[in-house]
């Protein structure tokens, strides 16, 4: 097995710091800003603690239903033939839970089948804290007609910032306009923002599906050595083997 030693000389006109060890660069943004409003949502709540209405629970709620259930099916099973059926199995606990409990219960059980895909909705949407910022050092970020480049470790600023503007927006825009054209219960919105979800990741897959179509794809033999320049001029390179160039900053 072979192996080649490289001399390389990196010079640069600009400073010595690199951009991600400054105080302006980003990451103490991304990641501060969100920090500092989670202690500042802390401290509110706290301090209207005296403001509260705290009831003291009379009874388990987890426990009752889990004993309602049981006990419902329990009924129902042992049920004779001549036992007038009901229209809900649920109905079969009536003689030892009351009819608000079990209401209570059924209306659960009714929308907890939609509950079922939030731990991969959660999986997926806690990607933009790492597969996602590790998919856009890929790209270069720049928006041509704003002149601006975005950063990768923006994602969590932004997040944070669109949670702010959008629901002061959503309750005195969006929702008055899709109560209109009848997109007026909860379930419906949830509904809604699933399929917005759902686009969101499809794009992120097909962006990935795009800088994978062009990543060069090596021999067995071969390797690949990438230079990424986060400083903030260009840098030269020089090197035996390969010769010099130059490298432009992202």
């Amino acid at each position: 097995m072979r192996g080649h030693c490289y001399q390389r000389s990196l010079h640069q006109n600009c400073e010595n710091q690199s951009s991600f060890l400054k105080k302006n660069a980003c990451f103490p943004l991304a990641f501060g800003v969100p920090a500092i409003l989670m202690l500042i949502s802390i401290v509110f709540f706290v301090s209207g603690k005296n403001l509260y209405k705290i009831n003291k629970p009379v009874s388990n709620t987890i426990t009752t239903s889990i004993g309602c259930i049981f006990y419902a099916l329990k009924k129902k099973i042992m049920a004779s033939s001549n036992e007038v059926k009901r229209k809900d199995w649920l109905e079969y606990a009536d003689n030892k839970y009351n009819p608000h409990e079990i209401f209570e219960l059924r209306s659960a059980l009714d929308v907890i089948y939609f509950l079922i895909p939030i731990p991969l909705l959660y999986t997926l949407f806690d990607l933009q804290g790492s597969r996602w910022i590790l998919q856009g050092t890929l790209m270069n970020g720049k928006i041509d007609f704003l002149n601006f480049t975005i950063k990768p470790d923006q994602v969590h600023f932004m997040n944070t910032l669109f949670v702010l503007v959008f629901i002061p927006f959503f309750n005195g825009v969006v929702y008055p306009i899709l109560y209109k054209i009848g997109v007026n219960t909860p379930l419906k919105k949830v509904t809604l923002g699933g399929l917005f979800t759902v686009s969101s990741f499809v794009c992120a897959a097909i962006v990935q599906y795009i800088i994978n179509g062009q990543t060069l794809i090596l021999l067995s033999n071969e390797s690949q050595l990438r230079i990424y320049n986060n400083f903030n001029c260009g840098v030269t390179i020089f090197d035996s083997m390969v010769g010099n160039f130059s490298n432009e900053p992202l």
